[in-house]
């Protein structure tokens, strides 16, 4: 009831915020298809590319069932009247148009300013306004696009703005509560869809926990960052998910070869968490999903899992125009392990989630780009408050599979984290808690949670 009010609502100004798995991305959709349908001209933009398609193809996907966006047909060409592309590409081609003496091959900081200020003086031609801009994602932009987007909307169009604060992986929400995003005509709170229908009861549980423990931030933005509560479904009761939780702490001083030797047992740990999915559970690998939120470690990974023969669809490219493809086809190789950065997975969900949480590698590849042999540094213990997003959205990312159990194994380097797994597990009864020693005398700490 909630999602369809907001798909059927036509008020010129429309925020709202949802839990994750809570059909936000889904709303988007069959709000910008019942526009088509009725002949209005819609973009959508997001910060994540991965989405783009996605969000097309869920679009064209809602225009083929007429009755559930309000409309009575749907004619075969209006998809044609959709712009969906993510902001990034959209300042690129705003700048090539308008900007001519700015610098082609890098979007600055200026940018939207300076956008703003040619478009104040000389606003942009009706023909280039929509009847309806929506943004996904509120939470990952900047003041200026919001100001900037809002400029393109027709007279009486509408801007429509949905956002996660929990899922603030950039520090940018505050942007959300700034002057800037006050002036463009928002009245009354944020609208809310609460209910969780994505994640397992298990999983819904494990990760309000964690947000409780660790998002609870700044409160201006609790208004427009929500915990997920479960719906009322019996699947829950008849469906769960097996979560594990691998704890094998970061070491606190680091040199080449004690981080080789490492990551070494995250991988193999890795490895044999895929095969046990594939040979116990029967599963295929694309219903499996590694996501880990480092890029350097992220193709290593890769590359120790395709020399042990399994094949992975991946997101790590170092080469721009060969990443750019192969976020933009996410999803899209039948029979292959997909790989790819908690970032780039926002949004999106898999049967099986294997979510490898590691600390930031950035200094150390630096150290050894540079030739440095013997690199040795004290890594710091506290995780920035974006980190802690960026785990809560890869926690969140296990979609309940009706046809089977449902997955989420946690492979954690970060010691932070600890003490919350083993409170979790022994005061609310998600688990069994102990210690286990893997390949090499190597002593992790997991956690086995059966469903009821």
């Amino acid at each position: 009831k909630d999602q369809q009010s907001l798909v059927t609502d036509d008020l010129r100004r429309i925020r709202f915020t949802g839990a994750a798995g809570s059909g936000k991305t889904l709303v988007v959709a069959m709000k910008a298809a019942r526009n088509l349908a009725l002949g209005k001209k819609v973009l959508i933009t997001s910060f994540n590319i991965t989405m783009i398609p996605y969000i097309r193809a869920l679009t064209n996907k809602a225009l083929s069932h007429p009755e559930k966006i309000g409309v009575n047909k749907v004619d075969k060409y209006v998809l044609s009247n959709l712009v969906t592309i993510h902001i990034h590409g959209l300042l690129s081609i705003l700048k090539r148009s308008f900007c001519e003496t700015a610098d082609l091959d890098t979007l600055d900081e200026e940018l939207p300013e300076l956008l703003l200020k040619l478009f104040r003086k000389a606003p942009p031609k009706e023909e280039l306004k929509k009847d309806l801009i929506i943004i996904d994602e509120g939470q990952d932009f900047q003041a200026e696009w919001f100001q900037l987007l809002s400029l393109f909307v027709k007279k009486n169009g509408s801007l429509v703005i949905t956002a996660d604060a929990k899922q603030d992986i950039y520090d940018k929400s505050c942007n959300l509560t700034g002057e800037l995003f006050k002036g463009l005509g928002f009245k009354g709170p944020w609208r809310k869809l609460k209910a969780t229908y994505r994640l397992p009861s298990s999983v819904a549980d494990l990760s309000c926990k964690y947000a409780e423990n660790f998002l609870l931030g700044d409160n201006s933005k609790l208004e427009f960052g929500i915990l997920p509560s479960l719906k009322e479904s019996n699947n829950s009761l008849l469906f769960g998910c097996n979560v594990s939780w691998y704890q094998c702490n970061y070491p606190d001083t680091i040199s080449k070869d004690s981080l080789s030797a490492h990551e070494k047992i995250l991988m193999t740990k890795c490895r044999e968490e895929v095969i046990k999915l594939c040979t116990q559970n029967q599963l295929n690998l694309d219903d499996i999903c590694v996501l880990c939120n480092c890029k350097s470690f992220g193709r290593e990974l890769v590359k120790k899992l395709n020399e042990d023969n399994i094949p992975t669809a991946s997101i790590f490219s170092k080469d721009y125009s060969i990443n750019r493809k192969e976020k933009l086809g996410m999803g899209s190789n039948r029979g292959y392990l997909k790989c790819s950065t908690i970032h780039s997975f926002k949004g999106w969900e898999s049967y099986s989630v294997i979510l490898i949480n590691v600390y930031p590698r950035e200094d150390y590849d630096k150290a050894n780009a540079s030739g440095k042999k013997d690199f040795l540094r004290t890594q710091s213990k506290v995780f920035r408050q974006k980190d802690h997003s960026v785990f809560y959205v890869g926690l969140t990312r296990v979609n309940e599979n009706m046809y089977g159990k449902s997955n989420l194994v946690i492979i954690n380097e970060v010691s932070d984290y600890q003490s919350f797994a083993d409170e979790v597990c022994k005061k609310n009864n998600l688990g069994e808690y102990k210690e286990v020693t893997l390949k090499d005398n190597v002593k992790a700490k997991i956690i086995f949670h059966q469903p009821t």
